[in-house]
C-alpha cells in the first residue's frame, strides 16, 4: 500500500497508520461565519518583497555584472537563491533550473535568463572562495573549471551589495488542476509557480459566472505518484476533491477524479486549462 502524508492540515485531520486520510466529518468551527467574497484574477501575479538573506557568495563579470547566491532563511545547504544584476543596477531573483551542492562547491543551471547561464562557486579547503560562470549550458558535465571555462568572476565582499535593491520573482500563479461537475460548475485549484507548498492551495468551485473560492482545509498528497486530496468548506461541511494517478502501461497517468460530499461521489472531468471565460469571487 502506498504512503501518505499529511503535508498540511488542521489539527482535527489525522492521517491513518495505514497510510490514508482520515477525512473531517460534521460542521465546520467557523463556518457561521459570513464569507466576505469579491471579484478577483486568481491567476495574476503577486510578487512578494524579498530581501538578502545569508550571502553564499558575490561576484562581478567583466561587463559589471553581478552574480550573487544567498540562503533565503539562513539555513542549511540546498535554499540557495540566485540574483543576477539588470541594467539598473537591482538585483534580481533567477528560478532555478537545476543545481548542485558538494562538499567543496555550489553550481546552478540558471535556464530561464537571457542569456542561459551556469553559475558555480569553488570553496576548496584552505583555498580562496572562487566564482565562475559559463554563458549556456553545459554538455557533457554539470560542473566545469573555473579559470578555464566560461568566466572568473572577481569575487565581491558583502559590503559591495548593502544598499543594492532587490526584486523577486515574478510571483506567477499557476493551475493545479482543473475539472467540471455533470452540472456543468467548474472546479479550479491555482497555486505559485515558485516557493509554494501545499498550504498555498486555492481552491474554486461554481458556475462559470461565479466561481467561487472554498476554504482548504487540508491537503495530501500519496507517495504513489501524486494522488492528491484537497479537503475544503462547502455548505457548512467539509468536501474533498479527490485527483488520484493510476499505473498504465508502464507509466502513471492522471486518473478517475471526484468531488466527495457528505453522502455523493460526483464525477469530475479532468481539464487541461481553466475556462477562459470564467469569472472568479475570491475570499477576503
Amino acid at each position: 500500500m502506498s504512503s501518505a502524508r499529511a503535508i498540511w492540515a488542521l489539527p482535527a485531520l489525522a492521517v491513518l497508520a495505514c497510510g490514508g486520510v482520515e477525512a473531517p466529518t460534521g460542521e465546520v468551527g467557523d463556518a457561521a461565519v459570513p464569507a466576505v467574497l469579491s471579484s478577483c484574477a486568481p491567476f495574476a501575479s503577486e510578487p512578494l518583497p524579498i530581501t538578502l538573506g545569508t550571502l553564499v557568495a558575490a561576484g562581478r563579470d567583466s561587463a559589471g555584472v553581478i552574480y550573487a547566491v544567498d540562503r533565503g532563511d539562513g539555513s542549511a545547504n540546498g535554499d540557495e537563491r540566485v540574483f543576477v544584476s539588470d541594467g539598473s543596477g537591482a538585483l534580481v531573483r533567477q528560478r532555478v533550473a537545476g543545481s548542485g551542492i558538494g562538499s567543496d562547491f555550489y553550481v546552478f543551471s540558471v535556464t530561464d535568463h537571457d542569456p542561459a547561464f551556469v553559475l558555480q562557486i569553488d570553496t576548496p579547503p584552505g583555498g580562496p572562495l572562487r566564482m565562475g560562470v559559463v554563458i549556456g549550458t553545459l554538455e557533457d558535465s554539470r560542473t566545469f573549471v573555473i579559470g578555464e571555462q566560461g568566466e572568473e568572476l572577481t569575487v565581491l565582499p558583502g559590503e559591495a551589495l548593502a544598499g543594492v535593491p532587490v526584486r523577486n520573482l515574478p510571483g506567477t500563479i499557476v493551475l493545479e488542476y482543473a475539472a467540471s461537475l455533470p452540472s456543468g460548475d467548474v472546479l479550479v485549484v491555482t497555486r505559485p509557480r515558485d516557493d509554494w507548498s501545499y498550504e498555498d492551495f486555492r481552491l474554486f468551485l461554481g458556475g462559470v459566472d461565479a466561481v467561487t473560492e472554498r476554504r482548504v482545509t487540508n491537503v495530501t498528497r500519496m507517495l504513489d505518484g501524486g494522488t492528491t486530496s484537497i479537503w475544503f468548506e462547502l455548505d457548512g461541511r467539509q468536501a474533498e476533491a479527490h485527483f488520484p494517478v493510476i499505473f498504465v502501461d508502464g507509466g502513471l497517468v492522471p486518473g478517475p477524479a471526484s468531488l466527495i460530499t457528505v453522502g455523493a461521489t460526483t464525477p469530475l472531468a479532468r481539464q487541461d486549462a481553466a475556462p477562459a471565460d470564467a469569472h472568479y469571487l475570491c475570499l477576503s
